[in-house]
C-alpha cells in the first residue's frame, strides 16, 4: 500500500434508528487511487469521526441532507426535511442553527412554528458554505438587506 487516503463524509438517514448523524470515514488508497480490499470488505472497520444530536432524537432527516466539512474543521449540516442549516464543531457543539422561514405558503412571521402538511414545508435541498472570496461573489453587494421572515 501506498500510504494514501482518503477522507469521505457521510450523511447517515438513519431511518431504522430513528435519527440521523454524520460519519467521517478515512479510507486507504493505493498510488492508482483504487481502494485495497483487505479480506471481504475495503477499509476502515471503525469511523474517524460521528455526529450525533444529544438527545440523538433531536436529529433526523429520512431524506434531502448533507454535510459539508469546513477549512475550519467544522462541519456544516443540512437537515433539508427541517429547512434547518447548521455548524458544529469537531467536539459535536452546534456553533449556529438556522431554521429556514419560507414555507410554500410564502414567509411565517419570525419564531411561529413551521406549518406542517399541506401549504407548509420549508424544505431545504442542499446547503453549502462558500468564503467570501468566491469567484462568484465578484461584483456582488453582500450587504444585508431586509429579513426573510415575515412582520421581522
Amino acid at each position: 500500500m501506498s500510504g494514501l487516503h482518503a477522507n469521505i463524509l457521510i450523511f447517515n438517514n438513519g431511518t431504522e434508528w430513528g435519527h440521523s448523524s454524520i460519519v467521517e470515514i478515512e479510507t486507504p488508497l493505493e498510488a492508482d487511487g483504487s481502494y485495497p480490499m483487505e479480506g471481504a470488505q475495503w477499509g476502515p472497520e471503525e469511523p474517524t469521526w460521528t455526529y450525533v444530536a444529544s438527545p440523538p432524537e433531536e436529529f433526523f432527516a429520512s431524506h434531502i441532507s448533507g454535510a459539508q466539512r469546513l477549512p475550519n474543521g467544522n462541519t456544516l449540516i443540512c437537515d433539508g426535511v427541517g429547512g434547518r442549516i447548521f455548524e458544529v464543531t469537531p467536539a459535536g457543539e452546534t456553533v449556529w442553527d438556522y431554521v429556514n422561514p419560507i414555507t410554500r405558503n410564502g414567509p411565517i412571521v419570525q419564531g411561529d412554528a413551521i406549518p406542517s402538511g399541506p401549504g407548509g414545508g420549508n424544505q431545504v435541498f442542499r446547503a453549502w458554505r462558500h468564503s467570501p472570496g468566491f469567484p462568484a461573489f465578484d461584483g456582488v453587494d453582500l450587504v444585508p438587506g431586509e429579513t426573510l421572515e415575515a412582520g421581522a
